[in-house]
């Protein structure tokens, strides 16, 4: 069975996730990870999950059974220890878990990541496109742009490098790193590109760094 690592734990923290969330669940005696769905929760008391169980492990979660639970929020990824406490089957297939005491942020990307709502600009070929950052580590974000008139979509996937402009808190004025784009998604007149920052220096990481724990204390207040 699947165990956490206690050396990156938080104690006693609020689970940061969204009742519809996704979650994956290493259960007690079986070999493979099952899929489930958070549907409700009493805060530090107890979870409500609908899984996903297989035909051949539908008596594998019973009362007292042990689990490895992991799940994503805010691009991170977290996992905790927990047991059944109940189940129902009606009106529907529902079990109920212990609230985690440990919940642990396993750190499977460069650096954290955290959502925000940053104005930004990228320069492309002398031209100014205002935007939006809506999530941040040191080592890139994600760049939110509605469709200019004067480009086509076309033209828009085939930039691969460019230069970002914003603020950051703790850091005087607007600061301007080159990028790479390493991805680009289009709906409709939206826009989002995966950004890589190439050349940040040492100041600059730091600050990103110090505002994501900013953000991050804020969130799990």
């Amino acid at each position: 069975m699947e165990t956490l690592n206690q050396s990156q734990a938080n104690h006693g923290n609020r689970l940061n996730i969204e009742l519809g969330s996704s979650m994956r669940f290493m259960i007690e005696g079986t070999d493979e990870p099952v899929k489930g769905v958070l549907v409700g929760l009493e805060p530090h008391e107890y979870l409500i999950v609908r899984l996903d169980l297989p035909v051949e492990l539908t008596n594998q979660a019973q009362p007292g059974t042990s689990m490895a639970v992991r799940y994503i929020s805010l691009g991170n990824d977290y996992g905790f220890s927990s047991s059944v406490i109940h189940r129902i089957s009606t009106p529907d297939r529902l079990v109920f878990i212990t609230y985690p005491d440990v919940i642990q942020n396993i750190d499977v990307r460069k650096s954290s990541r955290v959502s925000c709502l940053i104005p930004a600009t990228a320069l492309l070929d002398n031209r100014q496109i205002k935007g939006t950052i809506t999530d941040i580590s040191r080592g890139g974000c994600r760049f939110i742009i509605r469709l200019p008139a004067t480009l086509q979509a076309r033209q828009i996937r085939l930039i691969d490098e460019m230069q970002l402009q914003f603020p950051l808190m703790g850091i005087d004025g607007i600061q301007t790193l080159a990028c790479q784009v390493r991805n680009t998604s289009i709906d409709r007149e939206r826009i989002a590109m995966g950004i890589e920052f190439i050349e940040a220096n040492t100041s600059l990481t730091e600050s990103i760094d110090s505002y994501i724990l900013m953000i991050t204390q804020i969130q799990q207040a």
